[in-house]
């Protein structure tokens, strides 16, 4: 009997998972259904991001397992055997013919393919059209600035619309030449984020690459390499463009950029007909959304300059909407997993509907009254609903918080924190009913970060949540907790001042559909604060200010939250809605 030390690998399903794989894999395909749902995957080599046992599933490729595994044979770190069998052969014929019985799928996962494509327009027709209405499509797509493509330019959009027009079949001369001259052969480059092209380029390399782009321009012969080349706010810009053009038959699902330095971003589309030019504009506007919503890091050394990507969506590029214009009615997911067989992140498949459509706004239970003197400060008020709805609490989640134990009126949950179970109940419910993405500032050990994610999730309207933490080791903790809950598909760190920050959003054109404030810097910082917020908020949604029934506001020097507050609140625009524990509930007027 074979030693185990000694037994040959097991590549049934390809490549073992190690830990990194499994985290990346459930950031890629979060909420995706794969018991219940059928689908394919395009390129999955020895690599699949679904394996056979976990879904019904196809894999798609251009040539056979044993053509694949010649074309590998000299690559140490794909083993031949471990190359799976092709289940559908695309070769050169249209993928819809591959399934004569006109069979369709509810997903599609590409991982790493969309920049090898000759004809990334043409391709994404032909997935959508063995696609069902409303069917998914998962694309992990390398970010240029942390491969060997960070001395490449960026692909342009009359580059994609060329290869679309002339029906590319092959990269061409061009993109071959571009590949071998500027290649990163040392990756310390790639690490450092240095951008000096000249480093790349040498005699010899220009004549190989001459002499490469004259074979593949004087015969057939396939010649494989990245055709295209894309940063976060690159390929949003492009999409947007696809969709302004009429070409691209789907919907923007979400958008992941590449998170602490990693080398690819995640993208899901929903399979849509968008024959309506106000359709068309809607889905422009969705990656305009994302384009501006993109944190800073994902905007570091890109080319070209963010300001210049912002200046082609300024004033009525392609008539998108304005900021702040009222989103059209929603549209229903002609697709969508039941209650029961979401997973804890299915969140993201009503994401899709909801980033761009958010629901009606739901009726206030609340009315507006007067802001409280500071003299009744330290009075902790019972949580009443702020919404009207005719269940005792929200959803299961929101009820479960009145089981948490209490120690001194605060929760004793696994993370630490300073929450009574009337502002977690507050929080929660105006993170359910919130009608945008949610953003709390200081979020401390991540206490009410929890709280917030779950109700962001559970509400199935897929909201984002971003965390402004100036505190480097709560930033970090924060994240920790997040993930040991499987709640990080909708929740981000950002890193910074809270007014630095809301400044930053504000000059990006975000708009945020619910507000925790969590810190207190002292009573002129938080004025100043406090006077960003209506900029950065939608009309009607929710602000929760947390300590500002607690006693220690009576010296505004100790305290200052109540004062600010009350000055907020003086604000024409602005209401004051109550108290649920020492949290004020405020909202900005529609």
């Amino acid at each position: 009997m074979a030693d185990a030390s000694t037994a040959p690998p097991d590549y049934s399903e390809g490549m073992p998972r190690n830990e990194w794989d499994l985290a990346r894999r459930n950031r890629y395909l979060a909420g995706l259904d794969l018991k219940r749902l059928s689908g394919l995957e395009i390129g999955a080599l020895n690599r699949p991001a679904v394996r056979k046992s976990e879904s019904d599933v196809l894999y798609v490729d251009h040539a056979d397992v044993d053509v694949l595994r010649a074309n590998y044979s000299h690559d140490a770190g794909v083993p031949p055997d471990s190359i799976l069998p092709v289940d559908v052969i695309w070769g050169g014929k249209q993928l819809r013919d591959c399934f004569p019985d006109g069979r369709t799928f509810d997903y599609v996962v590409a991982s790493h393919v969309i920049e090898h494509v000759p004809n990334v327009i043409g391709w994404l027709n032909e997935l959508a059209s063995v696609l069902k209405p409303g069917g998914l499509l998962y694309l992990a797509i390398p970010d240029r600035r942390r491969t060997f493509d960070i001395y490449r330019r960026t692909s342009s959009m009359a580059e994609f619309v060329n290869a679309y027009v002339t029906k590319a079949k092959r990269p061409s001369p061009q993109q071959i030449f571009d590949q071998h001259v500027h290649f990163a052969k040392d990756e310390s480059a790639v690490i450092k984020d240095e951008h000096n092209v000249g480093a790349a380029l040498s005699g010899p390399r220009l004549k190989e690459g001459l002499g490469m782009a004259q074979i593949v321009a004087d015969s057939d012969v396939y010649v494989d390499c990245h055709c295209w080349v894309f940063t976060p706010a690159s390929l949003l810009e492009i999409f947007a463009g696809f969709s302004a053009m009429g070409v691209l038959p789907f919907r923007l699902g979400s958008f992941t950029p590449p998170w602490q330095g990693e080398h690819e971003m995640f993208m899901v589309l929903e399979r849509a007909d968008l024959p309506e030019e106000a359709d068309r504009v809607a889905a422009m506007g969705a990656f305009r959304e994302a384009l501006r919503a993109l944190p800073p890091e994902a905007l570091a050394n890109d080319y070209p300059s963010f300001a210049a990507v912002l200046a082609n969506f300024s004033g009525d590029f392609a008539r998108g909407p304005a900021p702040d214009a009222p989103p059209p009615p929603p549209v229903p997911l002609q697709q969508r997993a039941p209650a029961s067989a979401m997973t804890p992140t299915g969140w993201w498949t009503d994401r899709i509907r909801n980033r761009l459509m958010p629901p009606s706004p739901q009726p206030l239970a609340r009315t507006p009254s007067s802001v409280p003197s500071v003299a009744q400060a330290g009075v902790i008020a019972a949580w009443q609903p702020i919404y009207a709805y005719t269940t005792p609490f929200v959803d299961e989640g929101h009820r479960a918080i009145t089981e948490i134990k209490t120690l001194g009126g605060l929760l004793r949950a696994d993370i630490d924190g300073y929450l009574r179970p009337a502002d977690a109940l507050a929080i929660y419910e105006a993170a359910h009913f919130a009608q945008g993405d949610i953003i709390e500032f200081g979020s401390a050990w991540g206490l009410s970060t929890s709280f917030l994610c779950e109700a962001a999730i559970n509400a199935r309207r897929g909201r984002r949540v971003y965390s402004v933490e100036i505190d480097p080791n709560f930033q970090q903790i924060t994240r920790k907790h997040i993930v040991e809950r499987r709640l990080e598909a909708c929740h981000a760190v950002l890193p910074g001042e809270a007014s630095a920050m809301a400044a930053s959003m504000i000059s990006r054109g975000k708009k945020m559909g619910f507000a925790f404030v969590d810190f207190d810097p002292g009573l002129d910082a938080n004025r100043a604060f406090v006077a960003q917020l209506p900029q950065l908020m939608r009309k009607g949604s929710l602000i929760i200010f947390h300590d500002f029934n607690d006693a220690r506001n009576r010296d505004p020097k100790v305290c200052s939250v109540h004062q600010a507050v009350s000055e907020f609140c003086a604000r024409p625009d602005v209401e004051y809605l109550g108290v649920a524990g020492c949290c004020a509930v405020t909202r900005l007027k529609p």
